[in-house]
């Protein structure tokens, strides 16, 4: 598991996984273990300067993104709820 920042500035170890990374083209899957505690939270997807690309809503423990369309870069994931917020960063080849 790896160190992801939380709403407060401070480290804490969730179980969020993203993979492939990095990814060239197709499928980024994304798993997140604590999704019963997180219905209704939604995946943000935000480029380096932090322009929001695209929403997903969570619909199951693990979910995937096309990201064929995405130019190459450094993107950052965003896992929203009412209590945290979970960023992970990826990058496209």
């Amino acid at each position: 598991m790896k160190k992801n920042i939380v709403n407060n500035g401070s480290y804490k170890e969730l179980p969020l996984k993203v993979y492939p990374n990095p990814i060239e083209k197709g499928l980024l899957h994304i798993s997140y273990p604590d999704y019963a505690n997180a219905f209704g939270s939604k995946v943000i997807i935000r480029d380096i300067l932090g322009k929001e690309i695209h929403q997903i809503k969570l619909t199951s423990e693990t979910t995937t993104y096309n990201i064929d369309k995405l130019r190459a870069e450094v993107y950052f994931l965003i896992i929203k709820n009412q209590k945290r917020e979970i960023i992970q960063r990826f990058f496209k080849k």
